[in-house]
């Protein structure tokens, strides 16, 4: 069987670079040129440390096992692979929320109307709180913890969820976070319809939002 293990860390790597490029420059203009640092600037760093610590865990399971047959490792590897793709799990689940989050205050900073307003705070609580709920399902979903990675040993001194509630759950976690993404890429043409800019220049400021915001997400 094909090890696949060389080819996620390049993708990886290269993911880590342009993260940590984007964040740097965008934390350069925010502090130097613009001459303010805000909420969503925290939040940014936030989710590049939490990008970092995954990739991090993935590239210590990717040398462990993941991408790798079954037959071609150890089970101490193999224990080990699945024991960093639980970890990387739960750290992306807090990633992905905290670049919600970040992208949400940026669009609060021009956000003028009302319900455009409600809208966002609404999108920043329902994130908040269907991944708290969410991470710590995933968190809980085998007792004893260890049991998480342990269980193909076949023991039974342990029990997870149902693997169709888990199933159920993470399908309507992604959904979730679809409709947001969605609807961060739809509400900055809604904020600068009624700003005092040509045609031309709202098309172009809403498309830059709008794929920034789906780029982030």
């Amino acid at each position: 069987m094909e090890d696949r293990g060389s080819q996620l860390i390049t993708v990886i790597v290269l993911f880590f670079v342009l993260s940590w490029l984007t964040v740097i420059l965008r934390c350069y203009v925010r502090a130097r040129v613009k001459v303010f640092f805000g909420a969503d600037d925290v939040l940014a760093l936030l989710s590049l440390f939490v990008f970092t610590a995954t990739c991090s865990v993935f590239i210590v399971g990717v040398q462990a096992a993941i991408g790798k047959h079954f037959t071609e490792v150890s089970l101490e590897s193999y224990l080990t692979g699945i024991k960093m793709f639980y970890i990387a799990e739960l750290l992306y689940i807090a990633l992905t929320a905290l670049v919600k989050l970040s992208i949400s205050v940026t669009l609060l900073r021009i956000a003028v109307e009302p319900a455009q307003i409600y809208a966002l705070y609404s999108i920043m609580t329902i994130t908040i709180l269907f991944t708290v709920l969410y991470f710590f399902f995933i968190l809980f979903g085998c007792r004893p913890l260890s049991f998480t990675w342990k269980q193909i040993l076949g023991g039974t001194n342990g029990s997870c969820f149902p693997p169709s509630l888990i199933i159920s759950v993470s399908y309507g976690h992604s959904i979730l976070l679809c409709l947001v993404d969605l609807t961060l890429a739809i509400l900055p043409i809604f904020l600068v319809w009624n700003m005092k800019l040509n045609r031309h220049s709202k098309l172009s400021v809403a498309l830059i939002l709008a794929f920034g915001s789906m780029y982030a997400s």
